[in-house]
């Protein structure tokens, strides 16, 4: 499922999309932003941390800062008026 959810990510090129995930705590949590950001002048690509978990960068319209999200909790990602994933 990661590798669906990267591929959605990459093909949204950088449109702004709506990202609803599982915070650690067991909320639910929705992100409205865009992937394909730079940070520190650099282009972050996914993140794997040492569990094995994949991270997205994204970077949130309401808090006007970058967010990681965990893949393996993202529940729906939406863009331009309709759903691409939902588990």
């Amino acid at each position: 499922m990661n590798k669906l959810i990267d591929i959605l990510a990459k093909a949204s090129k950088g449109r702004f999309m709506t990202v609803t995930f599982v915070k650690k705590d067991g909320t639910l949590r929705t992100i409205n932003g865009r992937t394909g950001v730079h940070f520190n002048g650099e282009a972050s690509p996914v993140r794997y941390d040492a569990n094995d978990q994949a991270y997205i960068l994204m970077w949130s319209v309401r808090d006007r800062n970058f967010r990681r999200i965990n893949l393996n909790t993202v529940e729906r990602i939406a863009s331009q008026g309709s759903v691409l994933f939902s588990a």
